[in-house]
């Protein structure tokens, strides 16, 4: 998403993991700055490209390529009353998850035209666990929702199907300093290496040390295996 331009920005990866320094396609959105961004695919023959902006607007293009090259068109919107921000899409249910920044994670069904955003009651400031704003969403699991909570620096994780809210963690000093302020969150569930076999959680660090000087931002990435035992944990406790 390009804030820049007012545009989505679209670059073809080729075989050996490389793109162009130019996009390969691009959708402009007229006068709106882009925030939250995702893709999935809702239908078959063509990607779905979720973006929200500042207002409180949510779009839903579908992107299809031929041999004419790329077109796409706009599906659906969707407005709130507030900024969103992190967004996810779960391709196996066709159920899009938004963050509004103040007031909480709303589920879409993506099957009906007519479908209501549904609000997650447990993920609202009426949660003591919870501090606006809320920022990044990911799918964890089939199971699990998290979410990077920005007013107290923790990662909030809730049961999809029920909307409950089952615990919060904190990433603290390690080999690296602690992670604040966080923005965007993404989980990555396919085995990397043997250190990491389930995966890993990339958060962006709002507030990078290097001992006790701040630096530029940076991501840091955890081993997913350690998390999902520690969410485990949570859901054989409720």
């Amino acid at each position: 998403s390009n804030r820049t331009d007012h545009t989505l920005d679209f670059f073809v990866i080729d075989d050996v993991g490389k793109i162009q320094e130019r996009p390969d396609f691009r959708i402009k959105l007229d006068n709106f700055e882009p925030y939250g961004f995702c893709l999935g695919s809702v239908f078959e023959d063509r990607l779905s490209v979720f973006v929200n902006f500042k207002n409180g607007l949510l779009q839903h293009f579908t992107i299809m390529h031929d041999y004419d090259g790329f077109k796409h068109q706009l599906e659906e919107e969707y407005k709130f009353d507030n900024q969103l921000e992190g967004m996810i899409v779960d391709d196996s249910s066709n159920i899009l998850y938004v963050g509004e920044e103040q007031k909480g994670i709303y589920s879409i069904s993506l099957d009906n035209r007519d479908s209501k955003p549904f609000l997650f009651e447990s993920s609202t400031d009426d949660n003591k666990y919870i501090r606006y704003d809320i920022e990044g969403l990911a799918l964890l699991n089939d199971e699990y929702l998290i979410a990077s909570t920005q007013g107290n620096f923790s990662y909030a994780i809730f049961n999809r199907e029920s909307t409950k809210y089952l615990g919060s963690f904190k990433i603290m000093d390690g080999v690296f300093d602690a992670v604040e302020e966080t923005d965007g969150i993404e989980v990555i569930r396919d085995s990397l290496s043997a250190k990491y076999p389930e995966g890993i959680l990339v958060v962006q660090d709002g507030f990078n040390y290097n001992d006790n000087e701040l630096v530029s931002q940076n991501f840091k990435y955890l081993d997913l295996g350690s998390i999902s035992k520690f969410v485990d944990s949570l859901s054989t406790q409720k």
